[in-house]
């Protein structure tokens, strides 16, 4: 199985991080590295059997060679809705949904989950 169908079951076994709630993002533009913090990558499972319990987790994207942020700050709580991956090999990018108002779309290299 390759590195970006590794994460694609990853999100797809987590529901996409629909109703994840970002803890915070980091820009490190030297290092050319983007992270996201999430609270619990199972929450959109809150309240039903399949619920795991709480598990907090960093996705750290490398070789970013592109990053857009477009975030109206309506609230202090951001929550993911969805997390789609596109692209293979090097050549990847990751779209995340922003509730209340926004989007992230990062082109990057690599990426990996810090549980």
């Amino acid at each position: 199985m390759s590195a970006e169908e590794k994460i694609k079951r990853y999100l797809f076994d987590k529901g996409d991080l629909h109703d994840c709630v970002v803890e915070s993002f980091s820009w490190h533009p030297k290092a050319r590295r983007f992270e996201v913090s999430i609270l619990d990558v199972n929450a959109g499972f809150l309240g039903l059997p399949e619920y795991p319990g709480r598990q907090p987790a960093t996705f750290v994207l490398s070789g970013v060679s592109a990053l857009g942020i477009e975030l109206e700050v309506l609230s202090e709580r951001l929550v993911i809705f969805e997390m789609l991956l596109s692209g293979t090999g090097k050549e990847l990018s990751l779209d995340m949904g922003i509730s209340p108002s926004g989007k992230i779309s990062i082109a990057f290299a690599e990426l990996s989950v810090v549980e």
